[in-house]
């Protein structure tokens, strides 16, 4: 089912998921203090990569199968049967739907709540007006903020100049350059549908927040970088800008929130920047990390069975193509026909494309309906166009059953010589032996017992509990009941 298949590929990005963050939590402070804070920032594009590839399709194993001739089809299971027949009458649950209904829920509700957030915050900014290709509020105290996602503009408290020395606005501004050259508002938008996605898994959240700490970090350095002599007006910038009461899911607002992530920022803002060559290389490990866990991600997932059917000699034979819903309708019509004994009819409809294995409570499948009536002539029609000889309908018997049911000894003959199984067994139908038996035709007994048929095969009546029938005890006739003793008959 496709909620199935939908459940599965959201459960397997997960996990996915799951572990490249546990990785990236393992190594991130490691490869920040020895390739820089833009390596350890770079981890986190591992996560959402080999979440992609791991929902990409799996590689494909084919699977040469030789069919069976149609005159040796197995018989349908009593476990199918009742399995059948249980989907038919009661209540179909579907867990999988459900959980995908909850899912969806939770999803829709955690997008909710971040549209509030991103709308909360900007309106806490008060009312913005363009200014030299920036946005300027009205209000004043908050920190510089990259605001929007597909056209991001800088937005200034209206005290900006006051607060903050010409060293300071510099370096402030280039921290939002920065960002917005960096992609990060696009970042924080992936990554805030990606936590929505995963509402149910707390490492989800926990990876947002510290992406956007390592976010802060990789600015702070590229900045640095560009301006190493102005470490002092960077710092002293940081502990002017005030903190945002309302969160920011889109924004990249300026700095982070909490005391301690100020006090990291500051503190690595008077380390030693790693070389250039130390950066570069840790880039391009990063980039061969990553393209190394999208392919296992990819490779860790259980091959796709793809079943290749192949004749006898190995030569590539079509597949038979499944039946459409016009078929199936048709079939419902065949039938009828057959029942009607209007032959025209059905070569007509066998034509038209007829569904020839159609099951119809009631009534049977049409080989069963042409085998009720002992119709040979359809018969063979039905069976050299796809019918299995075997097909069991619950409450219908089977087409032999159906036929030693009421005594069409050509009928039988003819299933028997196209490979029908003289024992089958089908529940509430018992075997086609206990049908003639019951039925009293010494001729059609004797054909199966003389092809096959096991005279001591005993099977549950399913009408009454506990109940066991046997050719034997079900026979009606003496004559019958003598005949079936007399080829080894004992219970």
């Amino acid at each position: 089912m496709a909620s199935e298949a939908l459940l599965a590929l959201l459960a397997r990005a997960n996990i996915v998921g799951a572990l490249a963050v546990l990785a990236i939590l393992a190594v991130r402070l490691p490869i920040r203090r020895v390739f820089g804070a833009g390596a350890a920032y770079r981890l986190w594009l591992i996560a959402p990569l080999a979440m992609a590839t791991a929902a990409l399709p799996a590689r494909t194993v084919t699977l040469l199968v030789t069919p069976a001739p149609t005159g040796d089809l197995p018989p349908t299971t009593s476990e199918e049967i009742v399995g059948a027949f249980a989907a038919a009458v009661l209540p179909n649950f579907d867990a999988a739907g459900f959980t995908l209904m909850v899912w969806a829920a939770g999803a829709a509700a955690c997008l909710a709540a971040l549209v509030v957030s991103q709308v909360a915050f900007q309106r806490s900014l008060g009312r913005l007006k363009p200014d030299a290709g920036r946005l300027r509020s009205d209000l004043a105290g908050f920190g510089p903020v990259l605001l929007g996602v597909l056209r991001p503009r800088v937005v200034l408290p209206a005290d900006f100049e006051a607060r903050f020395s010409p060293d300071e606005r510099e370096v402030v501004l280039a921290h939002e350059q920065a960002h917005q050259s960096a992609g990060d508002h696009l970042v924080n938008a992936a990554a805030a549908l990606i936590r929505c996605a995963c509402w149910f898994n707390p490492l989800a959240h926990l990876a947002v927040r510290s992406l956007r700490l390592d976010q802060e970090l990789a600015c702070d350095a590229t900045v640095i970088a560009r301006h190493p002599e102005r470490r002092r007006s960077y710092a002293e910038a940081m502990l002017k800008a005030q903190f945002h009461a309302v969160a920011a899911p889109l924004a990249c607002h300026w700095p982070g929130q909490g005391s301690h992530p100020l006090k990291r920022r500051i503190a690595l803002l008077q380390a030693e920047l790693p070389s250039r060559g130390r950066r570069a290389a840790g880039l391009a490990g990063v980039a061969l990390l990553a393209m190394s866990s999208a392919a296992a991600a990819w490779a860790a997932q259980p091959p796709r069975v793809v079943t290749k059917l192949v004749n006898a000699q190995g030569e590539a034979i079509a597949p038979t193509p499944p039946v459409s819903e016009r078929g199936r309708e048709l079939g419902r019509g065949l039938i009828e026909a057959i029942d009607e004994g209007y032959p025209d009819a059905i070569r007509r409809l066998v034509d038209a494309g007829a569904d020839v294995n159609r099951y119809v409570p009631g009534d049977g499948t049409p080989l069963v309906v042409a085998a009720r009536l002992g119709d040979v002539q359809t018969a063979r029609l039905l069976m050299a166009r796809g019918a299995a000889v075997d097909r069991a309908a619950p409450g219908d018997g089977s087409p032999l059953i159906t036929a030693a049911a009421h005594g069409r000894l050509d009928m039988v003959k003819l299933l028997v010589g196209s490979g029908a199984k003289v024992n089958q067994y089908v529940p509430f139908d018992e075997t086609p032996l206990i049908n003639a038996a019951r039925h009293g035709d010494l001729a059609v007994v004797g054909y199966l017992i003389d092809h096959g048929a096991d005279p001591n095969l005993a099977v549950p009546s399913n009408n009454l509990p506990g109940e066991m029938r046997s050719p034997l005890s079900m026979a009606a006739d003496p004559a019958v009941a003598q005949y079936l003793r007399s080829r080894g008959a004992r219970r």
